[in-house]
């Protein structure tokens, strides 16, 4: 009994370009919020103030979950690129045996 995989590794690829786009967009979001944020500075003065930025400061800061989040999702992009050229070279090196037959 012979078994064998089926991918279509080009899915792979699109998927880590979806990802990719929306780390982008993502990024792109938060650097929007962190200037409004930085700029509420002008005319919110006192403890609520530095209240509401410390908290942001956990939303945003290099140690947060949002950053955290960013990098699982670059990660798991650069795997599925991986498993893509993998399984392209497996798939390249299936043909070219069989091709010698």
């Amino acid at each position: 009994m012979s078994f064998y995989i089926k991918v279509d590794h080009s899915k792979f690829d699109a998927t880590a370009s979806e990802i990719e786009s929306y780390i982008t967009k993502f990024k792109k979001n938060m650097s929007s919020a962190d200037k409004e944020v930085t700029s509420l500075r002008s005319s919110w003065d006192g403890n609520d103030y530095n209240q509401f930025q410390n908290q942001w400061q956990k939303v945003s800061g290099a140690d947060s979950t949002s950053q955290q989040m960013i990098k699982s999702l670059e990660n798991y992009a650069k795997f599925l690129r991986y498993s893509s050229s993998q399984y392209k070279e497996a798939q390249t090196k299936a043909v070219n045996k069989a091709n010698s037959l």
